[in-house]
């Protein structure tokens, strides 16, 4: 991978996680929502170029969102070395994969996965059992986002790598 394809993935990270840090002042069932754009990129970058997006840097994305969030320090961390890892497992996983049907449902088992830990972790940290509701819901728009998302960032990944965008106009 070209020294610029390297600088596009961790750039691309870097603007997620600015988003996720912005407050959006999201309605409460819906907060993991930036957060989980995270993962979604992280997911994006480790089917397309798993040697950029090292488990380090996963972890390391994931103690930024927990020290700017104010929340206890390995929670995103350890939230998207999950899910990232059940990317990495997945059948067809490597250079250029994870694309069409199959990418998405393998973002679906990485995001339910990644979200079940996300549950489990805040349960343990609270001393509670808390309402499934949230992270389903967060789990669900960041699903019904992959398709928009890895457009764009495939889109991104081609102009970068010299290749033309694909052009659905229609010709005849």
């Amino acid at each position: 991978m070209s020294l610029l394809s390297n600088l596009i993935v961790h750039f691309s990270l870097l603007v997620v996680l600015l988003a996720a840090m912005t407050p959006l002042g999201l309605a409460g069932d819906y907060r993991f929502v930036p957060a989980g754009l995270v993962l979604a990129v992280m997911y994006f970058w480790a089917c397309r170029a798993p040697r950029s997006l090292p488990y380090w840097l996963v972890f390391l994305s994931g103690l930024v969102v927990d020290i700017v969030s104010y929340g206890p320090l390995g929670y995103w961390a350890s939230v998207y070395v999950a899910g990232i890892y059940v990317a990495r497992c997945l059948p067809g996983h490597g250079e250029g994969r994870g694309r069409g049907l199959a990418g998405w449902l393998g973002f679906v088992a990485a995001a339910a996965v990644a979200f079940a830990v996300a549950w489990l972790l805040a349960c343990g940290y609270s001393f509670q059992t808390l309402p499934l509701a949230p992270f389903a819901k967060s789990t669900g728009v960041l699903i019904a986002l992959h398709a928009p998302l890895t457009w764009i960032l495939d889109a991104i990944s081609r102009i970068a790598a010299g290749r033309p965008v694909a052009n659905f106009e229609r010709r005849g």
